[in-house]
């Protein structure tokens, strides 16, 4: 892309709640900005855990493309870079393609400790 926006890069990071994405010019004026909630399982005590295809997956494409949308809305922008960040550890297992199998376990996830002799 390029044109009214110009030069931008682009941060999507996974939070625990929700994707944030925010184009930012050089200047670091925001330009464009977009949120995906996604939701936080947390029952029962000492769970949590999140969809994996929609937290980790779906939620940061479409946090993208809403961004890329205002963008163009804009005039369109080239697009310098796209930086991603996330939690802290946390996982889930995936199949060959890379798709979630199971739900994603948080780093504030309780279930194990005291497992493992340590």
């Amino acid at each position: 892309m390029a044109g009214g926006a110009g030069q931008v890069t682009i941060g999507v990071d996974l939070g625990t709640t929700a994707v944030k994405a925010v184009a930012a010019d050089p200047e670091g004026r925001v330009l464009a900005r977009r949120r995906v909630a996604h939701a936080l399982g947390d029952e029962p005590p000492g769970r949590l855990e999140v969809d994996a295809e929609q937290a980790w997956r779906q939620g940061p494409r479409r946090a993208l493309a809403g961004v890329l949308e205002a963008l163009d809305r804009r005039g369109g922008a080239e697009v310098l870079a796209v930086g991603l960040t996330g939690m802290a550890p946390s996982l889930t297992a995936v199949d060959g393609r890379g798709v979630p199998e199971l739900p994603g376990v948080l780093y504030l996830d309780r279930r194990a400790l005291g497992e493992g002799g340590g």
